[in-house]
């Protein structure tokens, strides 16, 4: 099936109604006048209605060729939108960013790696809360929050920053008061 309208057709016709001209968009575009002659042809074609009327010395848009030219700018600057957002993502982090973390871990691992975080990305301020009691992971009251274990919810996205290995230690005069503590059922 042939297509009525190409991608690339929407830049050469918005470069071509505001040259007001075939041998001005051509030396915009790069291309012979012929060319952009041959190019304005295949559109029409394609569309099935002409776009542009013509003259020796000038050239008017059709009322096809103004509702073409009305919808091509309005595509194409969603175009350019879309790549500036995506070329946001790309851009050095900055704004508002709340951690949460449990107290004792939040102290000795998580606000060094906050200061350097900091330090890397300037334009971020971080609000760390160190509680005792963690929030529920769904109040949506931080952005990041670190937990020890596997997440209560399945709807938290959550990554494995470290493995939590536990050792279980007792001061040698308990020990000696209970006897044997050589598994972890007599302890």
């Amino acid at each position: 099936m042939q297509e009525t309208v190409e991608p690339s057709d929407l830049s050469f016709f918005s470069t071509l109604a505001a040259s007001g001209s075939l041998s001005a968009a051509a030396r915009e575009l790069g291309l012979t006048a012929a060319a952009v002659s041959k190019h304005l042809a295949q559109m029409e074609s394609r569309a099935a209605v002409p776009l542009v009327n013509r003259t020796t010395r000038r050239m008017m848009l059709t009322p096809e060729g103004e509702l073409y030219l009305e919808h091509a700018r309005r595509i194409l600057d969603e175009i350019d939108e879309l790549a500036e957002l995506l070329g946001s993502a790309k851009q050095t982090p900055k704004g508002l960013l709340r951690v949460n973390a449990t107290l004792g871990f939040g102290r000795s691992h998580v606000a060094p790696a906050i200061s350097r975080f900091v330090s890397k990305y300037p334009q971020v301020s971080v609000q760390l809360q160190l509680s005792v009691t963690p929030p529920p992971l769904t109040d949506d009251a931080f952005d990041v929050c670190i937990r020890f274990g596997e997440p209560p919810d399945t709807r938290v996205v959550a990554r494995r920053l470290a493995p939590n290995r536990r050792v279980l230690c007792a001061a040698p005069l308990p020990i000696s008061r209970r006897g044997d503590c050589q598994s972890r059922r007599t302890i």
